[in-house]
């Protein structure tokens, strides 16, 4: 399997095999919200500079996750 193709995936696995990447994404989901009382997922993407797909997927990891709340029709909170 070549480099590229074993990066792929990885990141077809929804983050389950976090590395680097996913922990940093979501450290940096939770640091925007410790600053914003709730922020809608394109809002968080254009903030991180990722894709809403990668940012939506994360935040509902860490809402599954007890970290954060779901506000409603994308948007998320701090617990």
């Amino acid at each position: 399997m070549t480099e590229t193709n074993a990066r792929s995936t990885m990141a077809q696995t929804d983050g389950h095999t976090t590395g680097d990447r996913t922990t940093s994404v979501e450290a940096t989901i939770r640091a925007e919200l410790s600053k914003h009382r709730e922020l809608h997922v394109t809002d968080l993407s254009r903030r991180l500079e990722e894709h809403p797909a990668t940012v939506e997927k994360a935040c509902h990891r860490l809402a599954r996750q007890g970290k954060l709340v779901a506000v409603g029709c994308g948007t998320f909170s701090n617990c």
